[in-house]
């Protein structure tokens, strides 16, 4: 008997072998695997689909051991599986395999499998093997563990939303909820389980109602209850309804804003709701606010005193504020466009359209002034201001802009336009009053200080010299205050200039001291000075300025100084970069100043006290034109005083160190009868015609005049003069029309007269004025000698200079290569040699010494040694007047700068 499926079987009675072949037929056509044994685990038999599953043809498993052809592992593990071939030999039925089992194949494949075993006995009940049957369950178990996979992966995406889910029965009880939704309780699941939605919320209307969830007084009108009743009644969906709630927060009732949806479902044949639970009140709060910011600035804008307008990409304005509407009267402006035209002042109009479409087309802010109409038909100035703004995504979204009421600016505008040109035009009457005043005192001054001087130049008693210093003092005085006031309307109008040139400072000092000797000696004062010998005595500033401050400040320490003395010193600060600091102090022992009275001190035309002008005189500008001109020098300047106890003024003054005396500018020359100088004076005034020219032939110049423009014109031919000097002002023909006139017929035959304005004119931008007109130089009247002199004397000197260059360019240099910088230097070193040998001869050869300084000053030209060539210059016109003691010292003069310009060159 053979047991099939743990049944056991008798063979029938009939033949064996045909019972065997049905039996096999049988068992080959099962869809399950079939294994006979024997009772050794020995395979006797294997069907088709048994090969299928274990990968082994029945031939090849054949008389082999079960185990081997059944390898099978735990498909988690990975262990082996206990064979049920084994169990059943033991004398088990029915044994299978664990859930999860996986048989290898031949070919090493893996598949899900189940089987069972069963012992095979003989009629006599005796053990005749192991029947095996086995089942390919691997579609099954693959497709079970895709439904699992995709059942765990719903149930994490349930779980792990990040809204409240729950799924409620058809009783509103809580069968199932995700961990966002459990959040908002402090219970566990199994607490939640079967809870009343209501309940697990926390609902007012739930605990006021004893029965319940949903049966409360309000609960008919409840967002929820009617969306859970649409859901489980009608088996309709409702979605994300917004609507607040009140629940219990920590036992505190709240109002909170919810989204809900509820959903129907069917699990199984139960109908449930999915609720879907979002707490929106921080984005409620957040629109709630943003509401009221909208609501706040919309009232800001409406009630804001300016207009305000908006406009679209399509330059639409779709807003208008209050402001506006009340000064159009309610007209909204441009409806349909941004253009306005029926408000906009028709003379503004294509401005205001050209200017707002050129800024909309790049979308760029834009400012203009126009005239607006108001309601009433007035015009009105108004300012208005636009600019782009953008929508959240960065978009271009249109214009925003303002408009201000501006018609009082513009008529304080027109009336402080009116207010300062009636102020230039006060400025200019100043002006023109302090020309002519300058003018018509300079003019009879200049006689006065002319006639003074010539009559100085003559014998005269000790008495009658005395009187004349004393008329030319006062002169001078007068002069000193017309001077100061033009100072003053220099600094006024900005154009007090400085410049900057090499000088010598202990020369200057030593020059500019002694001038108040006589009036600290005529007082009775002890004058004295320190000037140390460590202070560098070449510098660079202006030495004209620096002079009239420290000459302000000493004529002030006499003046107030009644008894003791004056003292000036100099003192150097520390040098950098290769500039120093100098310290100007001058010190008294005079009146004093009061500390409360110090800050009057540098103001215009102020003094301490008007007792003083009486006493002492004075028009009050000299310490104020000293800080204007320290200030613009760079410097600083100062008073340390008690009343009583006398006063200490400073100034400090920044200056650059010069390298010598090569950078020195050329010092006048005395022009000799030599040189035979004719000079045309163009003066209209007698007096000023006999002054001129007295002092002028005092000096053997050849003198020529003329009363106005036109008659210099006819005299240029016939005189042919070195030098004009030019008088401004004239009847006829003035003085700039005269020069335009002379230079007008140089041009021709490229020649060049030097003409020196000689006038009363000295206000700001005057010189300036006449330099520009052609003139070479100017002097102001009244006329000091050494001032027309050393003007003369430096335009002929400069006119000399131009003729020597272009000599020197057309190769008149007797033979020397001037490109040659190697030769220059051998001519230059062997000139001074013997310039040294003339001047240790005992008689000079001024004719030789003249030729050897007229070589230098080629030579310095070629090499742009603009001082050597300058003093080779002096001394070869000194070389005219045949001096023996003047030659030698500008002999001494030239070999100095050479050695200077050596070893600033450092020449070998």
């Amino acid at each position: 008997m053979h047991r099939i499926r743990g049944r056991a079987v008798r063979p029938a009675k009939t033949q064996g072998g045909e019972n065997m072949k049905n039996m096999e037929a049988v068992l080959a056509s099962m869809g399950d695997g079939v294994i006979i044994t024997d009772q050794h685990g020995q395979i006797t038999f294997l069907n088709p689909a048994g090969e299928l599953i274990t990968g082994w043809s029945a031939q090849a498993a054949m008389g082999r051991h079960v185990d081997e052809i059944l390898q099978i592992v735990h498909a988690e593990t990975g262990l082996p599986v206990p064979s049920p071939v084994a169990e059943a030999a033991r004398g088990s039925s029915g044994i299978g395999l664990p859930r999860d089992s996986v048989i290898i194949r031949r070919n090493g494949t893996r598949g899900y499998i189940s089987a069972t075993a069963s012992l095979v006995k003989d009629a006599g009940y005796n053990q005749y093997g192991v029947v095996m049957l086995l089942r390919d369950i691997d579609r099954i178990r693959r497709t079970e563990k895709e439904v699992i996979s995709k059942q765990r992966k719903l149930e994490t995406i349930f779980n792990t939303v990040p809204v409240g889910m729950l799924i409620l029965n058809e009783e509103r009880r809580i069968e199932q909820i995700n961990w966002e939704a459990m959040k908002k309780s402090r219970q566990d699941f199994a607490e939640i389980y079967d809870q009343p939605v209501g309940e697990f919320f926390q609902c007012v209307n739930n605990s006021h109602s004893p029965r319940g969830c949903g049966e409360g007084e309000s609960c008919p009108i409840c967002p929820m209850t009617r969306m859970l009743n649409k859901a489980l009644l009608s088996g309709e969906s409702s979605y994300g309804e917004e609507f607040p709630k009140m629940i219990k927060v920590d036992d505190v009732p709240t109002r909170v804003w919810w989204r809900v949806s509820a959903v129907p479902l069917f699990l199984g044949n139960r109908r449930c709701v999915l609720l879907i639970v979002e707490d929106i009140t921080q984005y409620k709060l957040l629109q709630e606010n943003l509401s009221k910011s909208r609501d706040f600035y919309l009232t800001l804008f409406e009630n804001f005193p300016v207009l305000i307008w908006r406009a679209g990409i399509n330059k639409t304005c779709d807003y208008f504020n209050r402001s506006w509407l009340q000064f159009t009267g309610g007209h909204s402006g441009g409806r349909t466009d941004c253009e306005w035209q029926d408000l906009v002042h028709s003379e503004d109009y294509l401005h205001r359209c050209q200017e707002f479409d050129s800024a909309f087309a790049v979308q760029r802010p834009f400012s203009l002034e126009y005239r607006l109409k108001r309601y009433d038909g007035e015009y009105r100035w108004v300012l208005e201001m636009g600019k782009p703004f953008y929508g959240l995504d960065g978009s271009f979204s249109g214009y925003i802009g303002s408009i201000l009421d501006i018609t009082e600016r513009k008529a304080a505008e027109r009336d402080m336009q009116e207010a300062k040109e009636a102020a230039e035009r006060a400025n200019r009457t100043k002006s023109q009053f302090l020309a002519n005043m300058s003018h018509e005192i300079r003019t009879p001054l200049n006689g006065i200080l002319g006639m003074i001087d010539l009559t100085l130049m003559t014998p005269l008693q000790p008495e009658q010299r005395d009187n004349m210093n004393i008329a030319k003092e006062c002169a001078n005085s007068l002069l000193h205050v017309i001077n100061d006031v033009l100072d003053i309307s220099k600094m006024e109008a900005g154009r007090l200039t400085v410049e900057t040139i090499a000088f010598d400072l202990k020369e200057l000092l030593r020059k500019t001291i002694p001038i108040h000797y006589s009036h600290a000696r005529n007082k009775g004062l002890m004058m004295d000075y320190h000037i140390p010998e460590t202070i560098p005595p070449f510098v660079k500033g202006d030495p004209h300025r620096l002079q009239q401050i420290l000459n302000n400040l000493l004529s002030n320490a006499v003046k107030f100084t009644d008894n003791g003395q004056v003292t000036f010193c100099v003192q150097q600060r520390p040098a950098t970069d290769g500039h120093i600091e100098l310290e100007f102090r001058v010190t008294d022992t005079g009146i004093g100043i009061a500390r409360e009275d110090v800050p009057a001190l540098f103001q215009k035309f102020s003094q301490i006290d008007g007792s003083f002008t009486r006493k002492y005189g004075g028009s009050g500008l000299g310490l104020a034109i000293s800080k204007q001109l320290t200030e613009i020098m760079g410097g600083r300047i100062g008073v340390e005083s008690e009343r009583g106890a006398g006063s200490t003024f400073y100034i400090v003054l920044p200056f650059a160190v010069a390298a010598g005396p090569a950078e020195l500018p050329p010092a006048a020359i005395a022009v000799t009868a030599q040189d035979v100088v004719r000079i045309l004076l163009v003066e209209d005034e007698a007096v000023n015609q006999s002054v001129i020219t007295r002092m002028l032939r005092g000096r053997d110049y050849q003198v020529h005049v003329a009363n106005n423009g036109l008659e210099a014109l006819r005299q240029l031919s016939w005189v042919q003069p070195d030098l004009i000097l030019m008088d401004v002002q004239m009847p006829g023909m003035d003085g700039l029309e005269a020069t335009a006139r002379i230079r007008q017929m140089e041009k021709p035959a490229g020649k060049h007269i030097p003409i020196i304005a000689v006038t009363a004119h000295a206000l700001v931008g005057d010189r300036e004025r006449f330099l520009a007109a052609g003139m070479d130089g100017y002097v102001a009247k009244p006329i000091q000698m050494e001032n027309l002199f050393q003007a003369i004397e430096s335009v002929i000197l400069r006119q000399r200079e131009r003729e020597v260059v272009a000599a020197l360019q057309h190769g008149s240099s007797e033979g020397a290569d001037y490109h040659n910088p190697e030769q220059i230097r051998e001519i230059m070193g062997k000139c001074i040699e013997r310039l040294r040998q003339e001047r240790a001869a005992a008689e000079c050869n001024f004719s030789a010494i003249g030729e050897l300084a007229h070589q230098v000053k080629n030579s310095a030209a070629s090499l742009d040694a603009h001082g050597l060539k300058m003093t080779a210059f002096r001394l070869e016109l000194l070389c005219r007047k045949e001096k023996q003691q003047e030659v030698n010292e500008g002999i001494a003069e030239l070999e100095k700068g050479y050695m200077e310009f050596r070893r600033i060159h450092r020449w070998i």
